[in-house]
């Protein structure tokens, strides 16, 4: 009965995703409309949202307490950069895949699916939380990650281009729209009733548009030339059962051996963030670098896929443990 209590709160995510798949299969959206729900979201909707969330359900005590806990993403990054670097060489990795095969273990799906899933596990009130989640992915991401994937062909981009892009994205939108936030709360600016309702009603878009974006991107992804070898395989185990695992030993040592008294959602979004697939936009960065870019796009397909299992899996433990 837990089980299924599980899979229905969660069943709207799925049906959702379906309706990307069904409208991609059907031939009803032209071939950048994907691309364009992307800039959407990532651009204009995401970055309201944030600024919202964090004005509404942050004050300035809290935002400087909170931002503490920015070392508990932070450690679990670490180690799992270290862990997929410790196997890309124990396996042999190809060169051409290092740098994604690593950023496959290390780096997740924080928007397309830890947003709303994050939304539809905690509503609102998880948002401050989640954004430490976020802040800490996004620059894994830009920075080391993304070095790492340059260096899976490292005479793609001399070093000044390769400066440039990393610069440029270290403040996406959806960062600026945090910073700005944090900017008003320190400030004292009141935000007129028309603002936010405004940014509330854009803020909306984020969930549906991510999840109809995956099933899109499912469709025309398409699983069948996918082969399960060691450089598919090792990265899913890392993403699903790795990670969740490096998050509960590091939650269990800062509860149970320091004495910290960590927030239990904070404990939760932690755990949700810790297994969610693999980072969307890694076949575009393998693809800008040379890279193995079908390589990438197999492994964010197969563990998205894959995530409709593991989720109601994680929700249980979730239930279990914290």
């Amino acid at each position: 009965m837990e089980f299924f209590n599980s899979i229905q709160s969660v069943i709207s995510i799925f049906l959702i995703i379906g309706l990307g798949y069904y409208l991609e299969y059907r031939k009803w959206l032209d071939d950048n409309f994907g691309e364009t729900i992307s800039a959407i979201i990532t651009k204009i909707a995401l970055p309201a949202s944030i600024f919202v969330s964090v004005v509404t359900n942050l004050d300035k005590d809290n935002l400087l307490s909170l931002s503490g806990s920015l070392v508990l993403p932070a450690i679990s990054t670490i180690v799992l950069y270290l862990i997929g670097w410790l196997l890309a060489a124990a396996l042999n990795i190809s060169q051409k895949r290092r740098g994604v095969f690593i950023n496959g273990i290390a780096n997740s799906n924080m928007v397309f699916i830890g947003l709303p899933l994050s939304v539809a596990l905690f509503g609102n009130k998880g948002l401050p939380f989640y954004l430490l989640c976020y802040i800490i992915n996004t620059l894994s991401t830009w920075t080391l990650g993304i070095y790492l994937i340059s260096r899976d062909n490292p005479a793609h981009l001399d070093e000044r281009a390769e400066m440039k892009i990393n610069l440029k994205r270290l403040l996406p939108p959806p960062l600026v729209g945090f910073l700005s936030a944090v900017a008003v709360l320190f400030i004292g600016i009141d935000i007129p009733v028309f603002v936010g309702d405004t940014f509330t009603y854009v803020g909306n878009l984020v969930a549906p548009l991510s999840l109809m974006y995956i099933g899109i991107m499912l469709r025309k992804s398409g699983l069948k030339h996918i082969r399960f070898n060691k450089d598919m395989s090792v990265p899913l185990v890392c993403r699903f059962i790795v990670s969740p695992a490096v998050t509960f030993t590091m939650l269990a040592i800062c509860t149970e051996v320091i004495g910290m008294n960590l927030h239990v959602m904070l404990k939760e979004m932690l755990w949700i963030q810790a297994s969610t697939p693999m980072l969307v936009v890694l076949p575009i960065l393998a693809a800008e670098y040379n890279a193995d870019s079908e390589y990438a796009t197999d492994l964010v397909t197969t563990s998205t896929v894959m995530f409709i299992v593991i989720l109601p899996i994680m929700i249980n433990l979730m239930n279990v443990f914290y």
